[in-house]
């Protein structure tokens, strides 16, 4: 009970855990394709598909597909009430906020700039704030990033394409059969927090899933010997006070 409520107090955006994606945070992800952006799992994104869908279509147009519609507007409903509790619960926006949404291509960060879409538009005559979607290219051997950019276009949002090659540094600093997390993730924070300055915003959103949050609990209790997860907001004040949600 303990870790279960200090847990649930620290997943600002515990909501991304998509249950119709199965239980694995990595069901489903973008991947290139010659025709554009597929699934993996149960559900896909597409080029130009509309915003009211989440992430996810029915590969046809049969008993099967109307069914997997009537789940999707379920979830899509779930997510939103969710959003709007957090959102409330921890005062994450507020008018004339401008929120840049980081965009990896996976189906966190992909659900979250979509169901943030939607709340700006219900929210819009009080609660006005503006959006910017931000992808980073770290120059990984192999990626392709035009499905995304299409995906991001066919939204309309705002957005902005970074490209770093912290790949090579990662390669050059860390020891051969040494993790490349660490130093990949701060090299990453480093450069979301720049672009934010750059473009004004005043809050970062990232798209966190739950098993994000307890790996943190876990992680910090072991190798810290405290019990902290992520909080659900947090100001960097060595950035200029920006919020990180």
């Amino acid at each position: 009970m303990v870790v279960s409520s200090f847990v649930s107090a620290s997943l600002p955006w515990a909501l991304l855990l998509l249950s119709f994606c199965g239980p694995s945070p990595t069901a489903f992800s973008l991947h290139s394709t010659a025709s554009g952006v597929q699934s993996r799992g149960r559900c896909s994104l597409i080029r130009g598909g509309p915003v009211s869908q989440l992430c996810a279509v029915p590969d046809t147009q049969t008993e099967a597909g109307s069914q997997t519609d009537r789940d999707l507007s379920r979830l899509q409903g779930r997510l939103m009430k969710q959003l709007r509790q957090t959102c409330r619960e921890f005062g994450m926006i507020e008018p004339n906020d401008h929120i840049m949404v980081c965009v990896s291509g996976g189906k966190d960060s992909a659900t979250l700039l979509v169901l943030l879409q939607h709340l700006q538009q219900s929210l819009a005559p009080v609660v006005p704030f503006r959006l910017t979607a931000v992808h980073l290219d770290q120059q990984q051997p192999g990626y392709n990033g035009e499905p995304l950019v299409s995906w991001l276009e066919s939204l309309g949002v705002p957005f902005r394409i970074l490209s770093e090659d912290t790949y090579s540094v990662v390669k050059e600093k860390v020891p051969e059969g040494k993790t490349y997390c660490s130093l990949c993730s701060r090299l990453r924070r480093g450069i979301l927090y720049t672009a934010a300055e750059e473009i004004g915003a005043n809050k970062i959103a990232l798209g966190h899933h739950a098993d994000d949050a307890i790996e943190t609990l876990f992680l910090n209790m072991i190798h810290q010997g405290q019990t902290k997860g992520m909080p659900a907001r947090y100001v960097s004040e060595s950035r200029g006070g920006i919020h990180v949600l």
